[in-house]
């Protein structure tokens, strides 16, 4: 017997999480970096229709050496670009 006891559980699921690549400007990767930018709007493209809450996307700078990993927390699709400029106010 061990000192902390004989059994242990532990809940487990599959891990369906992908990793993804995404260019930005610098700018918008240091906006990322200090916390002013916190969301990323894109063309609904097949390469993005592939991205779902619980993935992870490495932001890559497209003028310089740097990157930052990000978590997607949330996924919106609208109809249109007009339809989603309702739902944000200017940055």
């Amino acid at each position: 017997m061990s000192k902390n006891g004989d059994a242990v559980l532990f809940t487990i699921w599959r891990n369906t999480m992908a990793y993804h690549t995404m260019g930005l400007f610098q700018d918008q990767l240091d906006k990322i970096r200090n916390g002013t930018k916190r969301v990323e709007l894109r063309l609904n493209d097949e390469k993005r229709q592939q991205i779902m809450v619980g993935d992870k996307i490495r932001c890559i700078s497209t003028t310089r050496k740097d990157s930052i990993e990000v978590l997607v927390i949330k996924r919106c699709e609208y109809a249109s670009f007009d339809q989603l400029y309702l739902d944000f106010s200017p940055v």
